[in-house]
Formats: C-alpha cells, structure tokens, sequence
C-alpha cells in the first residue's frame, strides 16, 4: 500500500481532530478472503466510512466524507511534527467501531439512508463473524444471536431484489449463515452468468450448504463438493470434488473406516514442520542428510471417528454403496435441478 499523506479532519460538534490516509494505490498480496465478502489483508486499506466520535463527552456519530477538512499534509513532510494537534489527530487506520456501538448507530438518523444502513449491518456482520474467524469453536450467546439473525434477514430483505452476481452471492451467504439452507441453493441456483472466481464462490458456498454448516469460511481454506447418491437405497455422500483441487500437494483422498463403513476425506501428505535447511557438501557426498521435503507423509492419517489406521483408498464411482451393498453410487447434478435438498 502506498501513502501520499494525510487529511486532517474535524468534527462538527466537539472539533475532535482526526487523520485520514490519502491512499495511491493497494494490494491484495497475503489477503485473506471471507465467504462474508470480508477482506483481510497488510496491504489494504482499512478506513471508515461512519464512525462514533471518539470524544467521550460527543459521541455522535459521523459521516467521514462529510467532515471538515482543515489540512492535507504529505506523508514525508517532517513540519507538520511541529503542529502539536495535527501531530496528535486520531489516526482512522485504527479505527473500528465495536458491536454495541454499530447497535446504536442503527437507532440514529445517519442510517435512515439505505446505503448508511447497509454499510453499518455489512459492519456488524463482520464484526460478528470476526468471532468465528478468531475462534474455530465459538458459539453465540443467545443475546447476540437474536441480533446477528436479525441483521442478517435485514440484509436479506434489502438485497432480496438486486440482480447483480456478487449481490445474489452475498444473499445466499446471508440465507446460509441463518441456516436457511433451501433459500441459500435457491439463490444460488438463479447464478447464471457468473465469472470464474464468483463460479468458485457459488460453488462453495454451495458445498457448505449441502453439509448444513452455517459458519462463515476463509475461500480458500474450503474445497468443492460433489455429491454421491446410491441408485438403490438412496444413500448419499457428500465429499470433496477432487477434480476441483486444482494445486493438491497434498494429495486429498477419499477413505473408508474398515471397521466403522465411515467414508471421508484425507490428505496422504502434510507440511514438513522442520525448518528448511540446505545440506552441506559433506552430507551430499556421503549422504549423511536427507534433502529437506517440503511434505511428508501425514502421520495422522486414520478414521476421524474412531482414530483407527485400519482405512482403505474409497472410489465411489468404482464402489459398491456402503449401506446397502448392492446399488452404485451416481452423481448428483447440483446446480439447476430440482434434488430435494432435504
């Protein structure tokens, strides 16, 4: 990210200064990206469009691009240190506003415009999800559960009419993350004229509602699935489509459990915790060391179930269904069909 400087801001109200970076350019490199349309990322910028003043004797809450500017400063200008107040203005980069206070907005005049009101509920779905993004087991009080689905419809009932693909995406993430699994496939199957990254996406966020997991997800952390039905009994699995795996070092599998008929996916190959080295001439010579491995063999590979090693390579298009032993497995076409999700 690139810096020219800076626009000292003021509030309306208690003239409480604050500091805006004036951006030349950013990237994405080392981002992290989120089912929830979250980015996060060291070169991107993190800026507010409202805040709540940070004076304690103000607390209004405040629109940046309407706010005062007094001063633009260059980022290397080394004078402006004499400024003893520009020098202190609160630096907005830091800025985030917490849960309570994003309530709190949303009872405030600033959000009776409709795109201040998404801007602050796409805020607090995040700061919500930024538990889960924090915490693999976190689980809601029920207190904020009641206003993170509340939110959530909101956001629903807002976006429920927008045609645009990313706009269809984020409402079947919303439909998802209320567990409204059917809504969720719904939207997604009205996706037609997507590119390949939202493909992608849809694909996921589908995955993810076909195994009914309502949890935000990191993208790339999350793999394509495809799902198997037995065309005798009906059974299905749901797995990871390993033909979407496109860079698979690892080298994902399909198991069974030998002892418990349990089918899931496994990786033959893990990263080689050692840190890299590189072998001196006498270790090449006489082979004193072996060449550093970026993967290794997974040493945890068994039944997630029951940690047993007992586990066989599973093919489902070449098995036998695993309840019923007699029909084979066939695949079901996900995107517009009418399979009854349920």
């Amino acid at each position: 990210m690139r810096i020219l400087g800076f626009d000292i801001l003021t509030c309306p109200v208690c003239s409480q200064l604050y500091k805006k970076q004036i951006i030349a350019s950013s990237n994405s490199i080392g981002s992290s990206y989120f089912s929830d349309s979250y980015i996060e990322g060291p070169f991107l910028p993190s800026q507010p469009t409202i805040i709540k003043c940070i004076n304690e004797n103000c607390g209004q809450f405040l629109q940046i691009n309407k706010l005062k500017k007094i001063a633009s400063i260059d980022y290397d200008d080394e004078d402006v240190y004499k400024h003893n107040a520009w020098k202190t203005a609160y630096d907005l980069e830091d800025y985030r506003m917490k849960i309570k206070d994003l309530l709190e907005c949303l009872e405030k005049d600033i959000c009776k415009t409709i795109d201040n009101e998404i801007d602050i509920r796409t805020q607090l779905l995040w700061r919500f999800n930024d538990n889960f993004r924090k915490y693999e087991n976190f689980n809601f009080l029920e207190y904020d559960k009641i206003h993170f689905k509340f939110n959530n419809k909101r956001l629903i009932e807002i976006k429920k009419d927008k045609t645009e693909v990313r706009d269809k995406l984020f409402l079947a993430e919303l439909y998802r993350e209320i567990a409204d699994f059917e809504s969720c496939i719904r939207v997604l199957n009205e996706i037609n004229n997507e590119n390949h990254n939202e493909k992608t996406l849809k694909e996921k966020i589908y995955s993810q509602a076909k195994i009914k997991n309502d949890i935000v997800f990191n993208i790339d952390k999350i793999a394509i699935k495809k799902e198997y039905k037995c065309n005798y009994c009906g059974e299905s699995l749901i797995l990871f489509d390993l033909e979407k795996i496109i860079d698979n070092p690892l080298q994902y599998r399909h198991f069974i459990c030998i002892k418990d008929k349990i089918v899931f996916n496994a990786s033959l190959k893990v990263q080689n915790p050692v840190t890299e080295y590189r072998l001196n001439k006498l270790q090449k010579i006489f082979k004193l060391k072996k060449p550093h491995e970026r993967f290794i063999d997974n040493p945890a590979l068994r039944c997630p179930v029951c940690k047993n090693r007992d586990i066989v390579e599973f093919k489902p298009e070449q098995q036998k269904c695993i309840k019923c032993g007699i029909g084979n497995y066939e695949t079901i076409k996900w995107f517009n069909n009418n399979y009854d999700l349920s």
